[in-house]
């Protein structure tokens, strides 16, 4: 098999069209363009011919907006990413700019020299001079890095090129999206990248291009960006996808890898979820492969291309904890033109052409041939074939100037947010960091500096130390990474509902390498170096077997069909027994009091238990809350002894999390049809809480009743308190946390207080004892947490360790530690 990794590179030629060369007719051009892309592009055609031609009507009209309800997953297309803007980032929406264009009218003609003497040089012309240094492979990374640079670009960018034969010949000046005339005379076959319009105004200031990939890194390069792609890469069974039917992966061994990691993680969530369906499997499998390729692509390749200070304390750097917090549905996604046409290209070039005569039999050769082969550096040797009658590097270059890509001096001044009212020098060129021989070459080629194409110059700067490109290409690929986070809703840090992660599975995902999902789709690979994009080193990154590397435990997405076996029998048992247990525990109470009496209200434990008293309706809110509690643990319990028959359980990690899944799934069961009316009305209602809401009130009610309009009762006194975090209970109920994560005791809490609070006088040097009796009436104002009390309003004496079981349930006493 020969193995050649960079002939799917994004450009996407789209069917063959035959343009009549004697009339340019919009609707004919575009007639075999797929159908959800034709309408764009007739009408930014329109808009476009209506401002060169003012004879021509403009009936653009702004698009309606279209609802998007929240969703867990993507679509394919990229709609609906964001809410409000449910166009923006899709497929088929235009390139973003960082810079204005640089058109020869100021519009849409292609780019032209700067001095009106001379004429841009043939892009084939300045391909083949500079590619006269032969390439050279790099010192520290391996082509695996090329390999996925190509993987991101036909992720974020795909253009659209109609073929045709007439762009060389006499009559095709009529035809204004021919552009093959190169310069010197010649001519090479080449229709004009497909214009967009920005559908929400339907203005247009300049020409843009549109993009046929989606402006998110959603994995859309593997499995396609259309409902149709997606649909003849699914098998429909159990979630999986049929790596066959994938094109690309026939002769790039990484989106293989990508597809095998696919059905292993599908494999895996349906042993965990058996009554999951097949489209829930491959949905969620979609959703947490796309989660490990942007985990990885901004773990591992961003601070190698970019360097590990450009992401120190920048954007782009990932939260160790916590979520990443700057979405903004404000921010436009997209993909920027100067990054599509240039800087993306140009790590594409890292793939050495030696792949392309490398013969392999088997994947894991492939694998193997990626993991150690230096990659090359980034050059204007570029392997990828587009096009037959092309050289891949001068397309790119033409491609920069149909789109009106400004010159190189513009974005060194961009990125150095300078500007200069001095023109630029090739002597400049120096400073900018291109070797004197290039500046010789690119003298000899160009008649200002003004002209140099931006992927030229990008190219033959000297890369700054600790990365694979120079100081222009880095600023620009800073810039689009960190718009990429900052625009995507369904980012895999981001904590926005019911697309986000949990906290549990964001940490599983963040245990991914590109060494281990290699590792765990290669059959036969006996071992890889940990940092796969980095050539093997005998001390600082050896081989290591595939075992040894982490991948994501998919316990985290175990979601039990939990709620299936709580018939209602159950809950009335459930209940029954609850009630019983109840009854019980007043007898206790009463027994107690009867025998032993409670504590003095005037000693020093009553004194402080007054602090915390509660008045009758906390006490039947408790009453009626151990109910419920009690009837919860029954039904859990009941649960586990039957799953327990049936063997669900493999190990106590599963067991737990079954626990708190039952737990979870108790809330969401509705038991008022079956508990007496009386257990649910625990309040007596204040004078202050039967009225109506009136809105025109001017003043606050004593119990905070009516605050909050549509929702009376949020807030109000004898409410529970919210939470941050989901409790931690011993048995996912209520019963007091005592062991720790490792499965040790917890410390005595008189231990901890005794070591992290010494009873050690130490006064603040600026703020006065003010400071904490203002805190503390804050702390009165809005909480009082009470506490139970015995029968007949008596206190019950917890202080024995065994007043648990002899004095009250809720008796929850710790042991004094020995000194």
């Amino acid at each position: 098999m020969l193995l050649r990794t960079g002939l799917f590179f994004a450009l996407l030629t789209l069917a063959s069209s035959r343009v009549d060369p004697y009339e340019y007719n919009i609707t004919s051009y575009t007639r075999t363009l797929p159908q959800e892309i034709r309408p764009i592009v007739n009408r930014a055609l329109r808009v476009e011919r209506a401002v060169q031609h003012s004879s021509v009507k403009n009936d653009c009209h702004p698009d309606d907006q279209i609802s998007c309800p929240p969703m867990k997953f993507r679509r394919p297309s990229g709609e609906c990413n964001n809410v409000r803007h449910a166009k923006w980032g899709n497929r088929g929406a235009s390139f973003l700019r960082l810079l204005p264009p640089s058109y020869a009218d100021g519009k849409s003609s292609p780019k032209r020299s700067v001095s009106v003497a001379h004429a841009l040089p043939n892009p084939l012309d300045v391909a083949s001079t500079l590619q006269n240094n032969p390439g050279k492979p790099h010192d520290s990374v391996t082509a695996l890095l090329g390999a996925w640079s190509e993987l991101l670009l036909h992720d974020l960018a795909s253009t659209g090129n109609l073929k045709s034969r007439d762009c060389c010949s006499e009559n095709a000046k009529s035809n204004d999206e021919c552009y093959g005339m190169l310069g010197n005379g010649q001519c090479v076959e080449y229709m004009r990248t497909l214009p967009a319009v920005d559908m929400d105004v339907c203005s247009f200031s300049y020409r843009n291009q549109m993009n046929l990939a989606t402006s998110y890194l959603d994995a859309s390069a593997v499995y396609g960006n259309t409902d149709q792609q997606v649909e003849r890469l699914r098998t429909y069974d159990a979630g999986l996808v049929n790596v066959s039917a994938c094109s690309s992966c026939q002769t790039n061994a990484l989106y293989s890898a990508i597809l095998r990691e696919h059905n292993r993680v599908a494999i895996n969530l349906a042993q965990l979820n058996k009554h999951w369906d097949d489209e829930q499997l491959f949905l969620e499998s979609k959703r947490i492969v796309t989660a490990e390729i942007q985990h990885i692509t901004f773990n591992e390749y961003l601070p190698i291309v970019l360097g590990e200070e450009a992401i120190l304390h920048s954007e782009l750097e990932l939260k160790t904890h916590g979520r990443f917090s700057k979405y903004s549905s404000a921010k436009r996604a997209g993909v920027y033109n100067e990054v599509a046409m240039t800087a993306l290209p140009a790590l594409l070039s890292m793939l050495p052409n030696s792949l392309m005569n490398e013969t392999v039999e088997t994947f894991a050769e492939m694998i193997d041939v990626l993991i150690t082969t230096p990659a090359q550096s980034p050059s204007l040797h570029m392997m990828a074939p587009l096009r037959p009658e092309w050289d891949t590097a001068a397309l790119f270059i033409h491609m920069g100037r149909d789109h009106g890509i400004p010159s190189y001096p513009q974005y060194v001044q961009y990125c150095a947010n300078t500007t200069s009212p001095q023109r630029p020098t090739f002597d400049d060129l120096r400073s900018m960091g291109i070797k004197d021989e290039f500046i010789k070459a690119l003298k000899y080629m160009y008649a200002t500096p003004e002209d140099i194409d931006l992927l030229v110059g990008g190219l033959l700067e000297i890369p700054v130390p600790g990365t694979v490109v120079g100081p222009t290409f880095n600023c620009l690929l800073r810039e689009q990474f960190q718009l990429l986070k900052e625009t995507d809703r369904f980012w895999y840090e981001n904590d926005l509902p019911p697309s986000s992660l949990t906290t549990n599975q964001l940490k599983e995902i963040k245990k991914v390498t590109v060494a281990g999902l290699l590792c765990a789709n290669t059959d036969d690979l006996d071992g890889i170096q940990p940092k796969a994009f980095v050539k093997e080193d005998t001390f600082l990154n050896a081989r290591i077997s595939c075992d040894q590397h982490p991948l994501p435990q998919m316990t985290e997405w175990l979601e039990m069909d939990r709620m299936t076996d709580v018939s209602e029998d159950m809950l009335m048992d459930a209940l029954a027994k609850a009630e019983h247990e109840l009854i019980e525990r007043r007898k206790m109470e009463y027994n107690v009091w009867n025998t032993v009496g409670g504590v003095n209200p005037k000693s020093p434990q009553g004194m402080a238990a007054s602090f915390s008293k509660a008045n009758k309706n906390a006490l039947k809110l408790a009453n009626s809350s151990l109910l419920f509690e009690f009837a919860s643990n029954e039904i859990v319990n009941s649960l586990m002894h039957r799953r327990r028959k049936r063997q669900l359980f493999d190990n106590h990690v599963v067991a737990s999390i079954f626990r708190d899944e039952i737990s979870d799934g108790l809330q969401q069961v509705d038991i008022s049809s079956l508990v007496p009316p009386q257990v649910l009305d625990v309040e007596q209602q204040q004078c202050d809480d039967t009225a109506p809401c009136d809105p025109e009130h001017g003043f606050r009610t004593y119990t905070g009743h009516c605050n909050n309009l549509r929702n009376p009762a949020y807030g109000k006194s004898l409410t529970t308190f919210n939470r941050l975090l989901p409790s931690v209970y011993d048995d996912g109920i209520s019963k007091p946390r005592s062991i720790g994560t490792t499965g040790q005791q917890l410390p005595n809490p008189r231990i901890v207080s005794r070591v992290i609070h010494p009873d050690i006088s130490n006064l603040h040097t600026r703020y006065t004892l003010m400071t904490m009796q203002f805190a503390q009436f804050l702390d009165h104002d809005l909480t009082m947490t009470p506490i139970h009390k015995g029968f007949h309003e008596s206190i019950p004496n917890c202080r024995p360790c065994d007043s648990p079981r002899t004095v009250h349930r809720e008796c929850n006493p710790f042991p004094r530690p020995t000194r």
